[in-house]
């Protein structure tokens, strides 16, 4: 490919990229939620902006982001200001799936035959991996609602984006390694999905300065030190942060020292993966969405390079039966983790699973294309002639198969992503303080705190909860002691 080729061929993905953003803007935009959506959700709104106390420094960066959005004045509510956050996080992933998934097919493309349609394969790779990851349940609904999830995933997608550059300009090989290396540390204190994708991001530094001799050893070196020494600098300053937070000084006699901070944090992190693989069917989730990932990261060199053998072909249907079954179908992550709920389990929705599954289909797109497009001589391969002159029908008829099972998927997924699936909350919190009149004093189980605080914040009036099931908070306790020290309690027979 010529140099002029190269910049018709980037523009053109650059294109696609943009189409597949514009698409997820205007898709989350009509499904938007305009109210707090039940659970962490409205809890991360009152503990992040200060409505209530700050538990848990668990997504710190994330956490800073929504401070400061909560601080702005608009545009629109608060709470849709929150949203619209998620959905800008849901828009830029998607581009840069688009732009990854391209970037990877194009690397992997070496045989003579397939040059010709590497452009043609990586194009439509980019855009079945936008289509999955726009129109993917997980995706769209943390895209809709504020969710640390789409948050961490584009972090991460981030980080990911810098590492090919380093094959582009060679100058800045190093200056994007330290920085992707920080964006390592704090990732990895920032969120759990980023501790298994070290060892990927570990590969790519290697991969651009192979042929530089002991460079790439020294590359692997710094990126590993400097990746650590952002973890732990950046822990410390968060350890330090939330030990001097109402809830941590409250805590016991003489408050939580950084140490405990720490200590209870990962407590937390570990509890949040451990979880996972006590979900029921937590393996079908492994089996049809990760192991496909990693099957097919180490198969495309040869899948993308002309080869035409059974066994091949066996494993690329097999690796697209998976991929339709976690992302179409009730084999889905989000759809068997809802067994978790059922069982008493804490769920959570499968974002970063579902981005694996979205870049898997994209190379399954591009390999399907090229299997048809490709032309071949049947004395160039030792097997038998029938199974190479297989190669086209068979990837004709796949291709088509697949990209109907994704169009048909993406309006099957429409159904399970309407805008007002969690308005029940806020609609019931409005009628509370409705009911309360010009009374600021309200006695509640938990259930609806943290919309009620939301919505009396947004009202401009005040409110004051008494929560029952809080009772041993030392931090919420000295709180509510000085709420009535200061404006006092009244009833029918006198103070209270």
């Amino acid at each position: 490919m010529s140099i002029e080729e190269a910049k018709v061929s980037d523009k053109r993905g650059w294109i696609i990229a943009s189409c597949v953003g514009v698409v997820a803007l205007l898709v989350y935009s009509l499904t938007l939620a305009d109210y707090a959506f039940p659970g962490e959700s409205a809890a991360a709104i009152t503990s992040w902006t200060g409505m209530d106390i700050l538990k848990s420094p668990l997504h710190p960066v994330w956490g800073a982001f929504v401070r400061f959005v909560g601080g702005l004045s608009f545009p629109a509510s608060l709470v849709v200001r929150m949203n619209i956050f998620s959905m800008i996080c849901g828009v830029l992933s998607a581009v840069m799936v688009c732009r990854l998934v391209r970037a990877f097919v194009l690397s992997m493309v070496s045989h003579e035959n397939v040059l010709p349609h590497a452009g043609l394969a990586a194009d439509v790779a980019s855009l079945v991996a936008g289509a999955v990851f726009v129109f993917g349940v997980p995706v769209w609904q943390a895209s809709t609602h504020l969710e640390c999830r789409i948050f961490d995933v584009m972090f991460a997608l981030a980080m990911f984006s810098l590492l090919p550059l380093m094959f582009r300009y060679e100058k800045l090989a190093w200056p994007i390694t330290v920085l992707a290396a920080v964006m390592l540390g704090v990732g990895a204190v920032e969120s759990v999905i980023f501790l298994p994708l070290a060892p990927i991001a570990g590969i790519f530094v290697a991969a651009a300065f192979r042929g530089r001799g002991r460079l790439s050893i020294a590359a692997l070196g710094v990126f590993a030190v400097v990746a650590a020494l952002s973890f732990a600098l950046y822990t410390r300053s968060v350890m330090q942060g939330f030990a001097a937070t109402p809830y941590a000084m409250a805590h016991g006699e003489s408050g939580m020292t950084p140490m405990e901070v720490a200590v209870d944090f990962w407590r937390q992190q570990t509890s949040e993966v451990r979880s996972r693989y006590q979900r029921p069917f937590w393996l079908c989730v492994l089996l049809t969405a990760v192991l496909p990932f990693i099957a097919c990261g180490f198969a495309a060199f040869r899948g993308l390079s002309s080869e035409r053998s059974l066994s091949q072909y066996v494993f690329h249907v097999a690796m697209t039966g998976c991929v339709i079954a976690a992302t179409m179908t009730p084999a889905s992550p989000l759809d068997l983790m809802r067994f978790s709920v059922k069982a008493g389990l804490p769920t959570a929705l499968p974002v970063a699973v579902a981005t694996l599954s979205a870049i898997t289909a994209g190379y399954l797109a591009a390999y399907w294309i090229l299997l048809w497009r490709v032309t071949v001589k049947v004395d160039e391969y030792d097997g038998a002639p029938i199974v190479v002159n297989l190669a086209k029908p068979v990837g004709m008829m796949a291709t088509a198969v697949f990209l109907a099972a994704v169009f048909f998927g993406s309006i099957v997924n429409a159904f399970n992503c309407g805008r007002d699936r969690g308005e029940f909350a806020d609609l019931c919190a409005k009628e509370v303080l409705d009911r309360m009149g010009d009374r600021s004093w309200f006695v509640t189980q938990g259930i609806l705190d943290d919309h009620l605080r939301i919505l009396a914040d947004v009202r401009g009036k005040k409110l004051n909860l008494v929560c029952l099931h809080r009772d041993d908070e030392e931090s919420y306790l000295k709180e509510l002691a000085a709420k009535i020290e200061e404006g006092g309690l009244k009833s029918s027979k006198g103070d209270l």
